[in-house]
């Protein structure tokens, strides 16, 4: 099971034990990156090398705090992180959020052609997508994502084909 963070997913900074959310993937590896220190206690406690994977967080409301909007980011390189899988917690069928965008997304844009009664661009698009292999990233087949983004973008648009 793959277990490096995506954007959007929960970590744990591994050193402070404090919940975080990804909210991006640095354009810097951890040498590169001005936020990121790498040396013999990192290599050491982490197995942070100058090519490391950096993400960018936020930090999430531990309950005792108060629940504002984060006002900053904070770079951490992999190495101490920890993603937490809360898809165990649902049933064997639970996806991780890359996934459940890109269903959405075809969706909305399904839904959007049938709107405007573009059906043969809809057509088209699903054709295209059930015939390629869906990214390793993604915890599904093309098939069921096509499957998937027709029941959703079905119940969008509700009886009578518009919304």
């Amino acid at each position: 099971m793959e277990t490096r963070p995506r954007v959007g997913e929960i970590v744990v900074d591994l050193a402070q034990g404090v919940p975080l959310q990804v909210v991006e993937v640095a354009h810097r590896s951890a040498g590169e990156h001005p936020q990121v220190t790498v040396d013999e206690e990192t290599r050491a406690l982490w197995g942070v090398t100058e090519d490391a994977c950096v993400y960018d967080c936020v930090f999430l409301p531990t309950g005792e705090d108060r629940v504002d909007a984060p006002s900053n980011t904070y770079a951490y390189p992999a190495g101490r992180l920890a993603r937490v899988p809360v898809e165990r917690a649902v049933d064997g069928d639970a996806r991780r959020l890359p996934t459940q965008i890109v269903i959405e997304f075809l969706a909305d844009v399904l839904a959007d052609c049938r709107r405007v009664d573009q059906f043969d661009v809809a057509e088209t698009l699903l054709d295209a997508v059930g015939e390629s292999s869906a990214p390793s990233e993604l915890s599904v087949s093309a098939e069921l994502l096509v499957e998937e983004a027709e029941e959703l973008a079905d119940a969008k648009i509700g009886p009578g084909g518009r919304a």
